[in-house]
């Protein structure tokens, strides 16, 4: 029966039980004396160190995995660690050539963790390493090293479309040897250089940030000489253009491409997949390249196993390279946030002038006027003169466009002859500009001067995909004139 159901409910007096309280005591003193010595115990066995969790950590990988890691080297202190880890190949017990990934071990109130990549909260736990060891972190000793003996002799271009734009995220100096990060705003990837894709793949539709997987990453491999490779990583999923894909294979285990482009040719979509924290383009130069295996630790393809192979592509031996006429020096300097402009046609040098009617014998014609200026050509010479205004814009000009882009560093000889009609000193100001860009020379014309040749050099500090020459006239007087002939612009080799 129930308690509490059965109507049959038997009392017994407290009086029929003896305690025996020797027996107690006893029973007490033995449970006393157990969490004693389990304290004890506590106080003097080690709790598990790095090492012991870092090998149940890496006999955990199943057996079955394409790959697995091997401690190379290891920064750490008492709080945290970076163990570097080759990524070896199972079936060959070979490591794969240029891979070092970092294991991140985190020791939580005398509990050590440990976690590998592609494991659920592998980023958090790199955001808690210690300063001391992020500021020791380098994997670049146990890399192979680039061959300078090899390096490219022509540069590369920006990796997007003719006259847009890029923000630097990252580059060589802050990334790592031939790698660079930038933000693309959504927009189009170029290769950087002639050359033959050799491996493309675009099926990955998932971000890996919080786990550090990167080989989800979607990538583009380019070949543009012996020893020489690009590579286009977290490129947007199913954004390869058609007619690159039809000279692809859909294998990643391989090389799976032979598909020749050009420099600006639009390749792919800046994209989020891999191991990244927003949308851009890593784009990357080395001298070698090649193609590891992981498990499938996201079950990308949603069928429930995760034991088997994902293929991405990489490249190694890095070096840093030359860009759109900046130095691989200037590109490793690039500070984050700088703007940066593709040009895929710049000028070529051929000793010829880069404007048109320079001499004003067709009157204004190619030319655009800026401000407030008063402008005429007279026998075949510019008169312009600042007009006195409170309006805005605070400038008295004209301009003309020059006949294409120019890359980084490049020198023009500019040579014009100037003089001053009024009894008024003037400045003439003559600039290449950009934009908002723009470089200058000023020079003064005393009052009643004759035309005389001026001769100098302007160097464009950065790729520019529509300068123009522009000159100003000061100061704002209204008084005829300032007297501009036989203008040329010439690049030099």
């Amino acid at each position: 029966m129930l308690l509490g159901v059965s109507r049959d409910i038997m009392i017994v007096p407290f009086s029929r039980y003896r305690f025996n309280e020797r027996r107690i005591c006893g029973v007490l003193n033995t449970i006393v004396t157990a969490l004693i010595l389990f304290y004890t115990l506590s106080l003097t066995q080690p709790l598990p160190n790095l090492d012991d969790v870092l090998a149940q950590r890496l006999a955990a990988v199943p057996s079955g995995s394409p790959s697995y890691f091997r401690e190379v080297g290891r920064s750490a202190d008492d709080i945290s660690a970076i163990i570097y880890a080759e990524v070896v190949d199972r079936a060959t017990d070979l490591p794969y050539p240029g891979v070092i990934d970092w294991i991140i071990g985190i020791n939580q109130n005398g509990t050590w963790r440990v976690f590998l990549p592609g494991d659920a909260g592998y980023t958090d736990a790199q955001n808690d390493l210690t300063p001391n060891v992020l500021l020791a972190a380098d994997s670049s000793p146990y890399k192979p090293f680039a061959d300078p003996t090899y390096y490219p002799d022509t540069p590369y271009h920006l990796p997007f479309e003719d006259g847009a734009y890029g923000t630097v995220v990252r580059s060589y100096n802050r990334h790592g040897a031939g790698a660079i990060d930038l933000d693309l705003n959504g927009g189009a990837i170029t290769a950087a250089k002639d050359g033959v894709i050799i491996y493309a793949g675009d099926i990955y539709d998932l971000n890996a940030y919080s786990t550090g997987a990167w080989w989800y990453w979607n990538v583009i491999i380019i070949l543009h000489a012996p020893f020489e490779y690009s590579l286009y990583g977290h490129i947007e999923a199913g954004s390869i253009p058609d007619w690159i894909k039809a000279g692809c294979t859909d294998d990643l285990s391989a090389p799976n491409c032979y598909v020749p482009v050009r420099a600006g040719d639009v390749i792919a979509v800046e994209g989020n997949s891999g191991y990244s924290r927003a949308p851009h383009l890593h784009v990357e130069f080395g001298q070698a390249y090649a193609i590891a295996a992981y498990m499938d630790t996201a079950d990308y393809d949603r069928d429930g196993i995760r034991i088997e192979p994902i293929y991405s592509a990489f490249v190694y031996r890095e070096q840093n390279v030359a860009i759109s006429g900046y130095s691989a020096g200037e590109v490793a300097d690039w500070r984050r946030g700088k703007l940066v402009q593709a040009v895929h046609d710049p000028l070529p040098a051929n000793n010829r002038t880069v404007i048109g009617n320079g001499d004003f014998t067709g009157g204004t014609a190619s030319w655009t006027p800026s401000g407030w200026i008063n402008w005429q050509v007279s026998s075949g010479v510019m008169r312009a003169t600042r007009l006195i205004s409170s309006e805005q814009p605070d400038w008295g000009g004209f301009f003309q466009p020059l006949s294409g882009g120019v890359w980084a560093n490049t020198t023009f000889d500019i040579n014009v002859r100037l003089g001053n009609d009024s009894g008024i000193n003037k400045t003439v100001r003559i600039g290449l500009v950009n934009g908002a860009d723009g470089v200058w020379e000023q020079i003064e014309i005393p009052a009643f001067a004759p035309l005389q040749p001026h001769n100098f050099a302007l160097t464009v500090p950065d790729s520019w995909a529509e300068p123009r020459l522009m000159i100003t006239v000061n100061p704002a007087d209204s008084s005829p004139a300032a007297l501009i002939d036989d203008i040329s612009v010439i690049q030099r080799p």
